[in-house]
């Protein structure tokens, strides 16, 4: 390897290993503003700013999540959205779910017995699969 520089395909698959947590580490945090920005857009969007506003000042009062700390307690949001909102809390949730589907560029295929937490999670695996094989 000349100045860093692979020169054989084996040479580049060994640099790509030794960078791969660092590529899983950099798409888990853009998975994740994604996934922020979609819960920000659709609520805003489907209930208004201030509605928006009071569920943010909810979740971080009541269950001290800040809005960085949304894809890491998606069980949480998603089960406050039901408590506040009722049977149009499950339908909030799944624009959410389009919503990130959507700005990860994938197709979103409802399923009966696939809860919101487990389409995000295929969300997250696609995108991750997805962006691993294009680098």
């Amino acid at each position: 390897m000349s100045e860093g520089i692979p020169e054989s395909p084996k040479e580049l698959k060994n640099a790509l290993a030794s960078n791969v947590p660092d590529i899983k580490s950099s798409l888990e945090i853009e998975f994740n503003r994604a996934l922020t920005k979609s819960v920000e857009e659709t609520i805003t969007l489907l209930l208004g700013k201030s509605v928006a506003g009071a569920l943010s000042y909810h979740l971080y009062a009541y269950l001290g999540l800040a809005e960085g700390d949304i894809p890491s307690h998606l069980k949480e949001l998603f089960a406050t959205l039901n408590n506040s909102f009722g049977v149009s809390g499950n339908v909030v949730g799944r624009a959410i779910v389009r919503r990130l589907y959507a700005k990860l560029r994938l197709d979103f295929v409802e399923r009966p017995n696939v809860t919101l937490v487990q389409h995000v999670e295929n969300a997250k695996m696609s995108f991750m699969k997805t962006e691993i094989k294009g680098s």
